[in-house]
């Protein structure tokens, strides 16, 4: 048995067969599509994507993935490519910008050039119009240099058990899918250690980080065993012991029909209200007193706390009448909270009527994309600002 250390950031124990994903372009495939082609057909895909995990609510990673469209059609990216480069051309552009990128000093911004990197595989890709369809027969351990948005959607999750992955940060594409579907993850492992024909079982430590190559009898039995235990608790975990577990499930709300669909009978709070679809697919803004309404519908719906999230919108999102600047480069442009405290009228109507409605005993105000300290203390301010002038308290 061989042991080797990586970082664990998706805890849980993973067992399975050793499985390479080895997604390393191979420039001497021709080009079968141009590279605007390649860019509609892959914009397609994602929003195609993007559908499916918004209808299993797997928000973390559409979120992910409408970043990844942005990339794709980045204007400076686009204008630094020809049609006529070859395909190591068209990737050097790719290599260049995240390099850019892993110059800053901020984290945030050396994560976002892996993401820069993986966009550019998937361009070569498809230009290439390679497909990929890896059939999995048994229980697997990923192990990768990087994972591809295309990567992850065209395996079996379900006999996935572990994630290993090279060159991913823990904001990375590959890490949330792992943390959403609760399977096991390790980083910053070279995987270059490992001999690709490898093929016996792996044992994955998501929580400490440790792999184990070849585990001996006594390991496999004991992690067998700890995984039958899980695997039986979580089939006798029915509704009741739930309940009894103090589990409480809460809505994820984005749209008035969600809000419609839902009743206090089974669910009774709201983890999350996103409240711009308010603003988005309208002529005009809306007025002060449809958004008080909107907001005492949702009180209606639900007796506990509601976590309402200011407006969540930039420059990726064209909304006609608030006149949304086209962001050169979105990772640095003006969303979220920012563009809140730049329009701070827009801001403080969303503030007032979430403040004069029926919500306020029950809700909790977050504000979104907060980078640093400064925004969310002069949000904060409009907050305290307007709860004096109308004598309320709400928490944020």
């Amino acid at each position: 048995m061989d042991t080797y250390k990586g970082s664990g950031v998706s805890p849980g124990i993973g067992l399975g067969k050793f499985y390479v994903i080895n997604n390393e372009i191979d420039f001497s495939i021709p080009k079968k599509l141009s590279f605007k082609e390649s860019q509609s057909k892959l914009d397609m895909r994602y929003e195609q994507l993007i559908s499916e995990l918004e209808k299993e609510n797997r928000e973390d990673e559409s979120k992910v993935l409408d970043a990844y469209r942005l990339l794709i059609n980045d204007p400076e990216i686009v204008e630094m490519v020809d049609e006529d480069q070859n395909l190591t051309e068209i990737f050097q552009v790719f290599k260049d910008t995240s390099d850019q990128m892993l110059s800053f000093e901020d984290e945030y911004f050396k994560q976002r050039a892996e993401d820069i990197i993986s966009i550019g595989k998937e361009i070569i890709f498809t230009m290439q119009d390679i497909v990929t369809d890896k059939n999995l027969t048994e229980d697997v351990i990923i192990f990768a240099d990087d994972l591809t948005p295309n990567d992850t959607s065209s395996i079996d999750l379900t006999k996935v058990k572990g994630f290993v992955v090279s060159n991913a940060g823990p904001t990375s594409h590959a890490v949330i899918v792992a943390k959403n579907l609760g399977i096991p993850c390790v980083i910053n492992f070279d995987i270059s250690k490992i001999d690709t024909d490898f093929d016996k079982s792996v044992v994955l430590d998501g929580d400490t980080g440790e792999i184990f190559l070849d585990p001996t009898s006594d390991v496999l039995k004991k992690v067998e065993e700890g995984l039958n235990k899980i695997n039986k608790l979580r089939e006798s975990y029915n509704q009741d012991s739930i309940k009894d577990l103090g589990i409480e499930l809460r809505a994820n709300i984005g749209s008035s029909e969600e809000i419609n669909a839902f009743n206090d009978d089974h669910i009774k709070s709201v983890g999350l209200f996103r409240s711009e679809f308010v603003y988005i697919d309208r002529a005009s803004k809306p007025t002060l007193k449809e958004q008080i309404e909107i907001n005492n519908e949702l009180n209606t719906k639900f007796s506990n706390t509601i976590v309402f999230r200011t407006l969540d919108i930039g420059g990726d999102k064209q909304v006609p009448y608030l006149n949304l600047p086209k962001e050169e480069n979105p990772f640095l442009g003006v969303r979220g909270i920012r563009y809140s405290l730049d329009e701070k009228d827009l801001f403080r109507e969303q503030i007032i009527s979430i403040l004069s409605s029926d919500l306020i005993d029950k809700v909790k105000i977050m504000f979104p994309m907060v980078s640093i300290l400064d925004d969310f203390l002069d949000a904060k301010k409009i907050v305290t600002e307007e709860s004096k002038k109308l004598n309320v308290n709400p928490l944020l």
